[in-house]
């Protein structure tokens, strides 16, 4: 990456490239990488991969990036709602699917 910079690329999205190699299956960003790179390089670090809450966009700013990119977080509705259901799918009744069904069709007629 640090040739990127001897290229003049600006700005620098490092953990994005990190993102698409073998740290791939990480599940948080990747906020060690963009604090040693920040201060390495002239150009501005853009966080970006697997940022998905205020206090992990605030922490990459905090490690040194010139800006944060939130992506599926805020712009893919499916995620968002599949990250809704997985937190409180724990707190379901057993059956809950049955009598939301049921309710369902009582309604619908």
């Amino acid at each position: 990456m640090v040739s990127c910079q001897a290229l003049s690329y600006e700005p620098l999205h490092g953990s994005a490239i990190i993102a698409r190699r073998a740290l791939a299956t990480r599940k948080e960003p990747d906020l060690a990488l963009v604090a040693e790179l920040a201060p390495r390089l002239t150009v501005p670090v853009v966080a970006e991969g697997r940022i998905s809450t205020p206090a992990q966009a605030r922490a990459a700013l905090d490690a040194g990036a010139f800006a944060a990119v939130v992506g599926a977080a805020i712009t893919w509705p499916q995620w968002i709602t599949a990250q809704f259901v997985a937190g409180i799918q724990r707190r379901w009744a057993p059956g809950i699917h049955a009598q939301a069904n049921a309710l369902r069709r009582r309604n619908a007629t």
